[in-house]
């Protein structure tokens, strides 16, 4: 608010240097008796414009200032989000870094996905709020994009850190994920096996159970038919 009265008071002044200026020089050709008078005004109105523009100008740098101060506070801000975003990943992390039960398996790695997911939209939304800002400083004066520029930069190398961070835990990430399932498979396979296993012992003892036991006539008939064999090999 206060900004907005001191450019609204700037401008009056500027309007009334401008309107002293044109009324001079009206009179000057209106009243030549007078022109040497009224020319001796023109110096004072000099100095008036002078003082106004070192005015104005000090007034824009120290508004710009304020600008720039705010970018480079909410541009780091935003940093920081990305930063607590990754913390927060690299938490969801650590079940996995040491034995993990297999039924909390599925929930961690939910959990961890998710933690990943929040972690790249912060991580994008500060990279486009940061391109944005640091366009808008193209349009400032020489000085204070030079200091947003320097400052924003180094923001921006922070993000690219923590880009690299963020794309190492997503690779190790999709590994886990890659162990995870060969895990499962290799775990269904061994039941699948088991399963066989026990069925075909299963099947074995069925049919052994199954083979009906020789009967009394039956076992006679065989010691008979050995028993004729004997004789027959003993002539």
């Amino acid at each position: 608010k206060a900004l907005k009265e001191a450019e609204a008071a700037a401008a009056e002044v500027q309007a009334a240097i401008k309107s002293a200026a044109r009324f001079i020089d009206m009179q000057i050709k209106v009243t030549p008796a007078a022109a040497k008078e009224v020319e001796k005004l023109k110096p004072r109105l000099d100095e008036l414009q002078e003082t106004l523009d070192k005015t104005v100008s000090g007034m824009r740098e120290r508004s710009e200032k304020v600008l720039v101060d705010s970018i480079v506070k909410d541009s780091a801000s935003r940093v920081n989000d990305v930063d607590e975003a990754i913390k927060k990943m690299q938490k969801a992390e650590e079940p996995f870094n040491g034995d993990i039960e297999p039924e909390k398996v599925s929930e961690n790695l939910s959990n961890l996905e998710l933690a990943t997911q929040a972690a790249t939209q912060a991580l994008s939304g500060a990279k486009t709020f940061v391109g944005v800002k640091k366009l808008a400083c193209k349009r400032l004066a020489e000085g204070s994009k030079k200091s947003a520029e320097e400052q924003l930069s180094s923001v921006v190398a922070r993000l690219d850190e923590l880009a690299k961070t963020l794309a190492a835990s997503k690779k190790a990430m999709q590994e886990r994920k890659q162990d995870l399932v060969k895990k499962e498979v290799e775990g269904k396979v061994l039941e699948a096996e088991k399963k066989l296993q026990a069925s075909e012992e299963a099947m074995k003892a069925l049919a052994e159970f199954d083979t009906p036991a020789p009967t009394e006539g039956e076992e006679s008939k065989a010691e008979g038919a050995e028993g004729a064999e004997g004789a027959e090999g003993a002539e």
